[in-house]
């Protein structure tokens, strides 16, 4: 429905396109659409690189005030969304420089919890669950901390490649980039990330 992807299903037109067309021939409804199919896409991009709903939901609201405004002049030299990613990750780092100077994300309570002694007593196949669980939120949000923490292009390659799915490529027009530009980016990311993670891994 509302998912940012939608546009890059390579099987089917790029409907995305085709209501940016309409709307700039003058169709409202067709900037409606493009705002429920696209929104849920371009916050979960944005929450996830500034960290902040409150900036989040600002980079929303003026990432589309932009495609708004660009009614008239745009020009279909890419995918629709290939474009609104690119809109989208500018507005992500000026926020980033914005915040230039303040603290990242601290590793410090994740170290602590990995520090901690096991219990002693056995534990319950209840308490076992419970305790698998409290794991994995613990390891999802090591995971989240150690990427808020790469440097921000790092930052931004990863969540367009990890969470959004998008292809080398696609990362490459969004990001104003070479492919191998962003190869680099990746592979400096994880190489990071599996160091900051490794004690998850029991190494």
């Amino acid at each position: 429905m509302g998912d940012f992807q939608s546009g890059h299903d390579q099987k089917s037109p790029d409907l995305d396109s085709l209501l940016m067309d309409r709307f700039g021939a003058g169709d409202e409804q067709a900037f409606d659409e493009l705002f429920q199919r696209n929104a849920a896409g371009v916050y979960r991009i944005a929450v996830r690189f500034v960290g902040s709903p409150d900036d989040a939901n600002d980079i929303l609201q003026e990432a589309f005030l932009r495609v708004f405004l660009a009614r008239d002049k745009w020009v279909p030299k890419a995918k629709f969304t290939t474009w609104l990613y690119r809109i989208v990750v500018n507005l992500c780092l000026k926020q980033r420089r914005r915040e230039k100077g303040a603290a990242c994300l601290s590793l410090d309570s994740s170290a602590a919890k990995l520090g901690a002694d096991p219990p002693v007593n056995p534990a319950s196949p209840e308490e076992c669950d419970a305790r698998n669980l409290l794991l994995r939120k613990e390891l999802a949000a090591a995971v989240r901390e150690a990427i808020q923490a790469l440097p921000a292009d790092q930052r931004m390659a990863v969540m367009l490649h990890r969470y959004e799915g998008l292809s080398y490529k696609e990362i490459a027009h969004a990001m104003r980039r070479s492919v191998s530009s962003v190869e680099s980016l990746l592979h400096r990311a994880k190489r990071t990330l599996r160091e900051r993670l490794r004690p998850w891994a029991g190494g």
